[in-house]
């Protein structure tokens, strides 16, 4: 049998730890959520009022919007989504999600703009996409980009999450000011 250390007593639920890249919060033994979010340049949160959040423009002006094709303007958030992605959430590899999300850019290509007859359209998916990878415990079904029944944002290791040597457990005041950081590596000393 092997030698059990227990290094915890206790991990609080929501519990910060970052690890590598990687900026999660502890839900469960097998849930994590990110708490990391991607900003997107100033001409994708452009096209996302124009063809999102605000179509009627009621929150914003409209600026050279004839000039624009919606399709490449949809697809232009997509590919920077997925850029961000892959530079800012490498969490996200948990159940293969960015891979996923790549692998459904010809699925995002070949639907319509906007929502036909329960069919969703590129609108949709952007915005689900979005929620999925907030920094909160939002999940969303992408099936149109063929990610079957794994939920987008549903970050589970159905193994139990195993913390790395190099993490850090984070633990802030509840205003945010005062901080104080450790390390598992101390732990196991």
């Amino acid at each position: 049998m092997k030698d059990v250390k227990i290094l915890m007593d206790k991990i609080p639920c929501r519990q910060p730890v970052l690890e590598g890249e990687s900026y999660y919060m502890l839900a469960s033994s097998k849930y994590r959520y990110s708490l990391k979010q991607i900003s997107l340049s100033q001409m994708s949160m452009k096209y996302i009022l124009d063809y999102i959040d605000d179509p009627n423009f009621n929150k914003h002006e409209m600026i050279n919007i004839d000039q624009q094709d919606e399709k490449e303007c949809l697809l232009s958030v997509y590919d920077e989504i997925l850029e961000k992605m892959d530079k800012y959430l490498p969490l996200f590899d948990i159940r293969s999600f960015r891979k996923k999300l790549h692998d459904g850019r010809d699925a995002f290509i070949a639907l319509p703009v906007a929502s036909e007859e329960k069919k969703p359209g590129e609108v949709d998916v952007i915005r689900k996409v979005l929620k999925g990878l907030h920094a909160n415990a939002d999940i969303t079904n992408l099936a149109e980009l063929g990610f079957g029944t794994a939920a987008l944002g549903a970050l589970v290791s159905t193994g139990g999450i195993k913390i790395s040597d190099d993490a850090v457990f984070i633990y802030q005041s509840p205003t945010g000011l005062f901080e104080r950081r450790v390390k598992v590596s101390d732990l196991l000393k």
